[in-house]
């Protein structure tokens, strides 16, 4: 579907919830399952996703919400009609200012370079280090601006480690830091490695929703990470930074 239209106009939606106490062939749990692995490979393509079956059973009015026409638990009626226009009103809306990047090879040399890329890590060394030796790929808008970047290293000849991904402040949230995951997964999927890894602090929200929303996932906490490895507190969304979360994808 996604190479006869653009990805920016496709919106997949889930199952509806069921009353499981009239519908006897499908369970919430199985929807459920299903609904996650259909979001997650949304997530993976840039397709905008609403999970109908989640917003469903956080209503009050749940399982009265499913009843329609046929009352039978799984064909819902007006109450889910409206809230099924909601959640593509607050999606459209979510989602306007989405804006379409073009991504190349790249090496960071100028000063903005660096303070883009400190935006992630604050150690200026440490960046200059993997940057000679790493990948780095960054993402210009239509008026050929840079606009984000993103940096990776192979750690084995079958695994490599996504050391940074910054995105100026002024684009955040329109994707960007997105559509530059899924060009480094698909450059990983070319150069045949198995396994991408990353490390994002446990106080990093934003950046931990989208990388699971991506399809990675936890794979281990690194305990006072950010207290050995970093001379200076790092302080996040009001937290003493402390502990590193290690994640994993792996690549098809």
């Amino acid at each position: 579907m996604k190479h006869y239209y653009p990805t920016a106009s496709l919106c997949l939606i889930t199952p509806p919830a069921v009353d499981e106490n009239k519908q006897k062939w499908r369970n919430n749990q199985l929807i459920a399952q299903y609904s996650e692995i259909m979001l997650q490979i949304a997530a993976q393509n840039l397709i905008k996703g609403i999970n109908l079956q989640e917003a469903m059973l956080a209503e009050e009015s749940f399982p009265a919400i499913t009843q329609g026409c046929l009352n039978d638990g799984l064909h819902f009626g007006l109450a889910g009609y409206q809230l099924l226009a909601s959640l593509i009103k607050q999606q459209l809306l979510t989602t306007s200012s989405l804006i379409s990047v073009s991504i190349a090879s790249y090496r960071p040399q100028t000063d903005n370079d660096f303070q883009l890329l400190l935006a992630a890590d604050p150690d200026l060394s440490q960046i200059k280090y993997y940057v000679a030796n790493g990948n780095c790929f960054a993402a210009r808008n239509q008026q050929n601006q840079l606009v984000g970047m993103i940096v990776i290293n192979k750690l084995t000849k079958s695994q490599a480690e996504i050391l940074n991904l910054s995105v100026i402040p002024s684009q955040r949230s329109r994707g960007i830091g997105r559509q530059l995951i899924k060009y480094v997964i698909d450059w990983a999927n070319e150069h045949q490695l198995q396994q991408l890894f990353l490390g994002t602090g446990s106080t990093s929200y934003s950046a931990l929703a989208l990388y699971q929303q991506c399809g990675f996932r936890l794979n281990a906490i690194q305990t006072d990470y950010f207290i050995k490895h970093y001379q200076q507190p790092i302080w996040e969304n009001g937290c003493w930074l402390k502990d590193r979360l290690w994640l994993v994808y792996d690549v098809k």
